[in-house]
Order: structure tokens, then C-alpha cells, then sequence
């Protein structure tokens, strides 16, 4: 992809670890097998109790680049960040341990952030499920109004912060760690590390203040990083909103905004990226509690939207004309009934997808027996 080569630069590959044993090897071959060699794979078994720990070790024995580091339990921001303390490399690349990568990512990710000068170098990336592969966001290049193309390659092109931390910031393009590489003395410079006071979100937070940080991105417009989407991950589960989660998502949106203070970018997106990542969080809270492994009675999820509705949508910085119209009426109805009847909806459909996808396989496996 590139005419000139650097091999001189150390590249630090940090995979936090946790019970995930039926992918990790698929993982760790993806990052051996890499054509860039300079690399020191840090693995961070975060207290795995399954098989996880001893594969690691495995790899390790027989791999000099690969260092593992045992923990007890303590969440994968934590994990990061010790990752992050024992790095040496120049650049910091991350991957999630049930994802894998293409043999060339790491040096088309490395090769275009040196050869360009930017502060953060970013690829599309495959979604990789059970019934399909995706590819997103198809043609980034079709969202992006001014951009400086570069070399001779038209997949590649270079954005300010300015305009490419919004379409980040708006879902556009995917703000998972793994489709960026970065620069260590950046990191280290603003002393940035992951929120071990939160379970999610926490990767989006570290990006948002690392691209608030950030003068310049290039964007490699090839799916380079292959993302699993597996029924056991976080973001596919349910999970239990307490008072003190509630707070927490509070928190999040607090921090998101100091670091958008801090962001060269003008006042209208500053307050349409908050206005936008407010309802993005609002929604998937009523998702979430309507999720059919909710086994709460149908009067007690109401009640739990009624209260987070009371609780967490008066928000002061919210910019009401910026919103979509669904937007709008959420928000100026302040109607839990509206916020139950979406998340009801969302869950619904995907549960009839879900059993649609069943019963299709096993026509398909049926007519493949006979």
C-alpha cells in the first residue's frame, strides 16, 4: 500500500484477557502472523477462570514478543491501564481477545501514521457474526465534506479533529479502540489512562479525550480489523441499571463533555455531539431494561424508566433543535410511557429476527442432511 517502509519503531498490541477461551487462539495467531515484526504483544489475563490464563502462557513460552500479565479480577479498564503502564513501544494498538485482524493491519495502521505526521491513524473494520459479515461504514469517504487526500492512494486521505471528531462523535465512524492506532507520547502526555470507575462506555471515553487531544487523523478507508459480535459480549447482555449505574451513566456524559471542552471544534457541534451522545445513552437505557432477560414484572421496568426519566433527562446543555424528530418528542413529552413503548419495540423486533435467523438455519441444515 505504501512505497516506504519503517521497521524501527516498537508497536505495543495490548489484548486485556478474560474468559474467553474459544477465541483467544484465533486472536493471538491473527497478531503473531502479523508483517510487521517490531511488536510486544501485552496480555493481560484479568483473573480468567477458564482456559484463557494457560493460553496465554502457552503463547508466551513460545513467542519472545509476547509478555502476559496476570491480575485478579479488576475489569478490563483496568487491564488497559496495566497494559498501558508496562507498554514500551512508540505506538499503542488495541485489540479485543475475541476479534482478530488482517495479516497487514498493523503496518498499513503504522506505515500511514508515520508516513503522514497525524496523531491517530484509523481503519474501517468487518462485523463478523454468525449469519453474516459486514463491512462498516461503507466508504467513509461518502460522509466526509473536506479532506486532503493522500499519496496516491484513494483509500487514504487526511482530516482536522475538527471535522473528523463529530462524525466519531455521531456514530459515522466507529469509535472502538481497535480501529485506531496511537501515539504513546500523546497518551503519556495527558497522563490518559481508562475510568476504572465504570464497566462501559469506557473505551469511548478514552477515545473522545484522546481525538480532543488529537490535530490531525488519517483515515484508511479498508476494513482492516475483524470485530466479533458474539451473544456473551457486553454490549449483546443484559445487564442490571442500579441508582449507582444510573449516576455512573451521569458521570460518563459529564466527563464526555469536559473533553469536548477541551476539542478544537466549533460550538454547534460541540452542542449537537452532546445533544446526540445524551439520547444515544437514554435510548439504550430503555433498551436495555426491556431486554427479554430483564426478569423484572412489567410494572417494575416502567417504574425504572419513570425514574431514570425523572432522574437523568433534565439536562441543562441539551440543544433541542439539533435532535431528530424522535428526538424532540422524547424529549419534550419527558414520557417514560413513549421511552417503554421504543425500548418494547427495539426488543421485539430483535427477538423476532433472532428466532426468524433460528428457523432458518435449521431449514437449511434439514435440506443439507437429506
Amino acid at each position: 500500500m505504501y512505497l516506504k517502509r519503517y521497521n524501527n519503531d516498537l508497536i505495543s498490541i495490548i489484548v486485556p484477557v478474560y474468559n474467553v477461551e474459544l477465541y483467544i487462539d484465533k486472536c493471538l495467531k491473527s497478531l503473531v502472523n502479523q508483517t510487521y515484526k517490531k511488536t510486544e504483544i501485552i496480555l493481560v489475563d484479568d483473573g480468567s477462570t477458564d482456559k484463557s490464563s494457560i493460553i496465554c502462557d502457552n503463547y508466551s513460552a513460545n513467542y519472545d514478543n509476547i509478555k502476559v500479565i496476570h491480575q485478579g479480577n479488576s475489569g478490563v479498564s483496568a487491564a488497559r491501564n496495566k497494559a498501558l503502564d508496562n507498554a514500551k513501544g512508540e505506538f499503542i494498538y488495541f485489540v479485543d481477545p475475541d476479534d482478530w485482524c488482517e495479516p497487514n493491519t498493523v503496518e498499513v495502521l503504522y506505515n500511514s501514521l508515520n508516513e503522514s505526521g497525524a496523531d491517530l491513524a484509523y481503519c474501517s473494520k468487518f462485523i463478523n457474526k454468525k449469519e453474516n459479515i459486514e463491512i462498516t461504514p461503507p466508504k467513509l469517504r461518502n460522509y466526509i465534506k473536506t479532506y486532503t487526500k493522500y499519496g496516491d492512494n484513494d483509500n487514504t486521505y487526511i482530516l482536522d479533529i475538527s471535522e473528523s471528531l463529530p462524525l466519531h462523535l455521531f456514530g459515522i465512524f466507529a469509535s472502538g479502540l481497535y480501529c485506531g492506532m496511537f501515539k504513546r507520547n500523546l497518551i503519556e502526555k495527558f497522563h490518559m489512562r481508562f475510568d476504572t470507575a465504570i464497566f462501559k462506555a469506557e473505551d469511548w471515553l478514552f477515545y473522545t479525550q484522546y481525538l480532543s487531544r488529537s490535530k490531525k487523523e488519517i483515515i484508511v478507508d479498508i476494513p482492516l480489523y475483524h470485530y466479533y459480535q458474539r451473544e456473551g459480549s457486553i454490549i449483546n447482555t443484559y445487564y442490571e441499571e442500579t441508582d449507582k449505574g444510573i449516576e455512573k451513566g451521569r458521570y460518563i456524559l459529564q466527563q464526555f463533555e469536559n473533553y469536548l471542552l477541551n476539542a478544537n471544534i466549533p460550538k454547534e457541534w460541540y452542542s449537537t455531539s452532546l445533544s446526540q451522545r445524551y439520547f444515544q445513552s437514554v435510548l439504550r437505557f430503555s433498551i436495555n431494561i426491556w431486554n427479554f432477560q430483564n426478569k423484572r414484572s412489567f410494572w417494575g421496568k416502567y417504574k425504572k424508566i419513570r425514574m431514570y426519566v425523572k432522574r437523568y433527562i433534565p439536562y441543562s446543555n441539551i440543544d433541542v433543535e439539533s435532535l431528530s424528530l424522535l428526538q424532540k418528542v422524547l424529549f419534550k413529552a419527558n414520557s417514560a410511557l413513549l421511552l417503554s413503548a421504543y425500548g418494547i419495540m427495539f426488543n421485539t423486533a430483535k427477538h423476532v429476527k433472532l428466532i426468524i435467523s433460528c428457523k432458518k438455519s435449521i431449514f437449511c441444515s434439514t435440506i443439507n442432511n437429506k
